[in-house]
C-alpha cells in the first residue's frame, strides 16, 4: 500500500504493528517519489518496527532522501550538503535489521501471555582510534547473564562485529566520518542519541570513552536509565582532567579498568577516588581461548613452525606500511624460517598487501594468540592485557598518535619488567636489535615467566554484575 505524505509525517516516535495480544505480521510500505519523507527518523523506525521499506525510482528518491537528512541536520548550506550527501546515505542503511520472516501465515490474530518485560542495558562506545571501547564493552557484555537485552550504540565503523557474539547494535557516523563541523555534529548526535534511547528504552546506559560528547550529554537528560562512565585510566600526562569536571556529575556510577602498567601512570585519573577500579577487562577469558596446539590447527600451523604474529593496532591514525615492511624484512633475515600472520583491522585504512604474508582476520584475535611465538604489536588497552593474560612475548610498537591514551607508558612498564621489548617510533637497525632478540628461545621463556608471576582476573564479570545490579 502507498502511505501518504500525512500519515509519514504522523510517525513521531516507535511504532506498534500490532495491539496487546496480537502477533503482527510484516507490513511492506511502497514509497513512490510523490512521496515526501520529513524525517529520516520516521524511515528508521519504520525499518526497526520489522517493517520493509520498498523504495521505487531509487535514484530520484534516494537522492531526494539524502538531501532532506542533510537539510534536516546540518541546514541547506551547499558547502555542508556537498560534503555530506554520501555519508548522509548511509544514515539508511547503517542500522541494525531485527529479522521478520518469522510470523504466523495465516494472518489471524494470536493471543498469547502477557511476558515480562526484559532489563535492558544500552553500551555506547565513542570511535576512538581502533576498537578498544567497542571490544572493552563487548567483553562486558558478554559477562551478562542471560534474560538481559543488550545493545551496542556505537561510533565505530567496526559495530557489526558484535552481531556474530549475538548482541543487536546501532551505529551512529562520528563527526570524523562525516567531515562536519563540532556544532553540527553535536547537534546530530543529540537527535540520534536521542532517538535510540527512545526506541530501544534502557535501564542502564554505559559510555565508555574518554570524552562524553555533548551531544550524548543532551541526550542523557532525556532518559530515566541509569547512567555509567567506563573511563579508562593511562591518559596521557599533558591532556587535561577537564572532561571529568564537566561530566562525571551526570554518572550515577564511574568505573575504571584495570592496568597491568598503573604504576607508570602519570595522567590525572589516578588523581581522582570517584570510580570503582576494578581488574583488567579482556573480551575473553583465559580459558576460552584454544591452547597453543588447538590454535595452531586451526590456523594451518605447523605444531614444530616458527609463527610470528604483527598487529599494529588500527592503521587509521598513522602510517604503518612501512614499519609492517621493515618488520618483514627483519624477521625473513633471522637464520631460522619464520612464518609471518599480519592482522588488519575491520576500520584499518590501508589495503597493502605483502607477499608471502598471511593475513589473519580473527576476532576476537586472543582467540588463537596461543598459536604464535611472539608478537609485534602496539600497546592498546585490549591488545596488550590480552597478551600479558595469555603470557604472550612481544615487541611493543606504541601508538603515538592517539589522543589520550598513553601508549608509551604501557609499552615501556613491559619492558621494564621483562614482560616484553618496546621501541618508540624506532629505526630499521633498532628493528633488527630487537627482531633478533626475541627470535631467541630462552629470550622468550623468561618473558613468559615474568608475565606468569602477574596473571589477573578478568574484571569484566565485576563490571557486569554491577550493571545487572543497577538494572534491577
Amino acid at each position: 500500500m502507498h502511505f501518504s505524505r500525512a500519515a509519514l509525517s504522523m510517525i513521531s516516535g516507535p511504532i506498534r504493528l500490532a495491539t496487546p495480544g496480537e502477533v503482527a505480521l510484516p507490513e511492506i510500505i511502497i514509497v513512490d517519489s510523490s512521496v515526501i519523507v520529513t524525517d529520516v527518523f520516521q524511515v528508521n523506525m519504520l525499518i526497526r518496527a520489522s517493517t520493509v521499506l520498498v523504495i521505487h525510482d531509487g535514484d530520484d528518491v534516494s537522492r531526494l532522501l539524502r538531501q532532506q537528512v542533510i537539510d534536516r541536520f546540518f541546514g541547506t548550506r551547499s558547502q555542508s550538503a556537498s560534503s555530506l550527501a554520501d555519508v548522509a546515505e548511509k544514515l539508511l542503511i547503517h542500522e541494525h535489521v531485527e529479522s521478520a520472516l518469522d510470523y504466523p501465515g495465516s494472518g489471524e490474530s494470536t493471543v498469547t501471555p502477557e511476558k515480562t518485560m526484559p532489563k535492558k542495558i544500552a553500551l555506547v562506545t565513542s570511535n576512538g582510534a581502533g576498537m578498544g571501547h567497542l571490544t572493552r564493552l563487548l567483553g562486558i557484555a558478554r559477562k551478562i547473564t542471560t534474560g538481559v537485552e543488550v545493545r551496542f550504540i556505537s561510533l565505530s565503523q567496526a559495530v557489526p562485529v558484535v552481531a556474530a557474539q549475538g548482541f543487536s547494535y546501532e551505529y551512529i557516523a562520528s563527526r570524523g566520518d562525516m567531515g562536519c563541523t563540532p556544532s553540527e555534529w553535536n547537534r546530530y548526535a543529540a537527535e540520534r542519541f536521542t532517538h535510540a534511547f527512545a526506541d530501544f528504552e534502557p535501564d542502564v546506559i554505559v559510555f565508555d570513552g574518554t570524552w562524553p560528547y555533548a551531544g550524548f550529554m543532551s541526550a542523557l537528560k532525556t532518559t530515566q536509565a541509569k547512567k555509567v562512565w567506563s573511563r579508562r585510566g593511562m591518559w596521557k600526562s599533558a591532556v587535561t582532567d577537564k572532561s571529568i569536571k564537566m561530566s562525571s556529575s551526570a554518572f550515577d556510577l564511574i568505573v575504571e579498568p584495570g592496568e597491568y602498567a598503573a604504576s607508570f601512570d602519570e595522567g590525572v585519573t589516578p588523581g581522582y577516588s570517584d570510580a570503582v577500579r576494578v581488574a583488567p577487562i579482556t573480551v575473553l577469558d583465559e580459558t576460552e581461548c584454544l591452547s597453543r596446539a588447538d590454535a595452531r590447527t586451526e590456523l594451518g600451523i605447523g605444531q614444530v613452525e616458527r609463527a610470528v604474529l604483527i598487529t599494529l593496532g588500527a592503521g587509521n591514525i598513522n602510517a604503518i606500511d612501512s614499519t609492517v615492511r621493515t618488520l618483514i624484512g627483519s624477521i625473513r633475515a633471522q637464520p631460522e624460517p619464520w612464518t609471518i600472520f599480519l592482522t588488519k583491522a575491520p576500520i584499518a585504512v590501508s589495503d597493502q598487501t605483502f607477499d608471502g604474508v598471511r593475513e589473519i582476520a580473527e576476532y576476537p584475535l586472543a582467540r588463537v594468540a596461543r598459536a604464535f611465538d611472539y608478537a609485534v604489536s602496539a600497546s592498546g588497552y585490549n591488545s596488550y592485557h590480552e597478551w600479558v593474560q595469555l603470557r604472550l612475548p612481544t615487541l611493543w610498537l606504541p601508538n603515538t598518535s592517539t589522543s589520550t591514551d598513553d601508549q608509551i607508558a604501557r609499552g615501556r612498564y613491559a619492558s621494564h619488567v621483562g614482560a616484553g621489548l618496546c621501541l618508540v617510533e624506532p629505526s630499521e637497525e633498532e628493528i633488527d636489535l630487537a627482531i633478533s632478540e626475541l627470535s631467541e628461545h630462552e629470550t622468550r621463556k623468561r618473558m613468559r615467566q615474568v608475565m606468569a608471576e602477574t596473571s589477573f582476573v578478568n574484571g569484566a564479570a565485576v563490571v557486569a554484575e554491577l550493571l545487572e545490579e543497577m538494572a534491577g
